[in-house]
């Protein structure tokens, strides 16, 4: 009895230092092992990304919830942004050029955004497919001069269908946003 107690405590102190042990690989194939502040600096780079991603689809999708801005109305206000709605075309488009402050007045934004969707498609309707092309958006982050560069093309698609301004009725509204070539450039010069 002994020696399987005792067995069974070399066993799980042999398994807990080999669990101790293991080291991840923080190794980039084409730079390298990352340091720490490397690891810091990406994720500081995703982050910023990430928000600036989610500042523009909030942007098209303030453009696109109310109906009348493919029909040629009034669209929602972009701070120091001008539009050019070009809704008898097919597809029809709302192309959103940038240029200066946000309203909070910490991003810079310059740059162009066109969202385009075909002309018999609502996007309130589910499935509606809309095209965001971004091209040379530069966004400056005015606290720290920190500045990220988009370039590509994204599909957004209203998954559940509805507009976000009737969110209170449908209690869920789904979108989709999906990207195979978005081109990130940041203000050091390295590209993803």
């Amino acid at each position: 009895m002994k020696i399987k107690v005792l067995s069974l405590g070399v066993a799980a102190l042999l398994f807990s230092m080999l669990f101790v042990a293991c080291k991840k690989d923080e190794t980039d194939p084409v730079a390298g092992p990352a340091t720490g502040s490397e690891l810091a600096v990406h994720t500081s780079d995703e982050q910023f990304f990430s928000g600036e991603n989610d500042a523009l689809a909030d942007d098209a999708l303030a453009a696109l919830n109310y109906e009348e801005a493919i029909n040629g109305r009034v669209i929602a206000e972009i701070c120091n942004a001008s539009y050019d709605l070009d809704s008898s075309s097919n597809p029809r488009k709302i192309t959103i050029t940038y240029n200066g402050l946000t309203c909070d007045g910490r991003r810079t934004r310059t740059g162009v955004v066109t969202l385009s969707m075909p002309g018999n498609t609502r996007w309130k309707n589910a499935g509606a497919v809309l095209t965001v092309n971004v091209s040379n958006l530069r966004i400056l982050r005015v606290a720290d001069g920190k500045s990220v560069v988009l370039n590509g093309i994204q599909t957004y698609t209203n998954v559940s269908g509805g507009l976000s301004r009737n969110l209170a009725s449908l209690q869920t509204i789904v979108h989709t946003i999906a990207s195979s070539g978005m081109e990130i450039t940041f203000d050091n010069g390295t590209k993803r």
